[in-house]
């Protein structure tokens, strides 16, 4: 049905929804994604070797090699909400139990996640991530941190967050690996920025070489989609990465598959397109 011409018409379907909250979750999971893949992209420009992993054990989980023996972790919880900075009692506020569930706080059930694990010492980092950002006093007055670490906290801040925990969890002491963490991702208009952080890794890793962003970027995201649907357990390390995670070397074929070097054939058009324009011969 053409609808590019004619008279302007009322909308049919223009009435107030009654749900909208499964646009608003899938956003939120999308955020989640779209994170992960911005931190693969980090991770790519730091690193020779890494796999990240999505929806194991946390939201987004970094492995620093491939190789088992020497890898460490970054575990990631990340929010995408739309409310004022949280604060201590926010992320240790725990939800009233129901019958059938019994619940705990934001910063309780990252604890829980970790707590008596085998990997615990190999944690290099415990992150809640939130786009609203975080209203921790710290210890020093005036700082303003995208990243606040335990030993960033006002003593009395810690104090209150150390209580809550104790209390939710039968004491247990506050990892020495937390932080929280204000991401640069936006909130909205994640999937361009996400394609823009592409853009920009190809002229670090490659400069000069021309690269479809949008195609690098569909490949990406539709692997992590993918593999972040699998939820079996793998007890043998190699096919957990196989399965479930994104490597160095499984990014760097897709930017190279999809990237193209300047030979010296097209710098040579180039030159003769600019002399071409200054009315120069290649011997002037």
């Amino acid at each position: 049905m053409d609808t590019s011409s004619g008279a302007p018409s009322s909308n049919p379907l223009a009435a107030a929804q009654r749900e909208t909250s499964g646009a608003q979750t899938f956003e939120k999971y999308e955020y989640q994604y779209h994170w992960a893949l911005c931190r693969i992209l980090g991770a790519h420009e730091a690193a020779d070797d890494y796999v990240v992993f999505i929806e194991l054990h946390e939201d987004v989980v970094l492995a620093t090699s491939t190789n088992e023996t020497v890898a460490r972790f970054e575990f990631s919880q990340v929010k995408n909400v739309l409310e004022s900075g949280w604060t201590a009692k926010r992320i240790t506020s725990v939800p009233k139990a129901t019958a059938k569930k019994v619940t705990n706080s934001i910063l309780g059930k990252m604890i829980q996640g970790v707590r008596a694990k085998p990997f615990v010492d190999k944690l290099n980092s415990l992150d809640l991530v939130a786009t609203c950002g975080f209203n921790l006093p710290p210890k020093t007055e005036g700082l303003k941190l995208s990243i606040i670490t335990i030993g960033d906290l006002h003593d009395d801040c810690l104090k209150d967050i150390q209580a809550a925990i104790d209390k939710e969890l039968s004491t247990y002491p506050l990892p020495k690996s937390l932080r929280f963490v204000t991401p640069d991702l936006p909130a909205t208009g994640f999937q361009d920025a996400a394609i823009g952080r592409i853009s920009r890794l190809v002229d670090v890793i490659a400069p000069g070489a021309m690269c479809n962003a949008s195609t690098i970027y569909r490949v990406l995201i539709d692997d992590l989609h993918r593999k972040g649907t699998v939820s079996f357990d793998f007890t043998d390390w190699n096919n957990l990465v196989k399965n479930k995670g994104t490597t160095h070397s499984e990014v760097a074929q897709v930017i190279s598959s999809n990237t193209e070097k300047k030979g010296f054939e097209a710098f040579e058009r180039d030159l003769d397109d600019i002399l071409k324009d200054l009315e120069l011969k290649s011997n002037d």
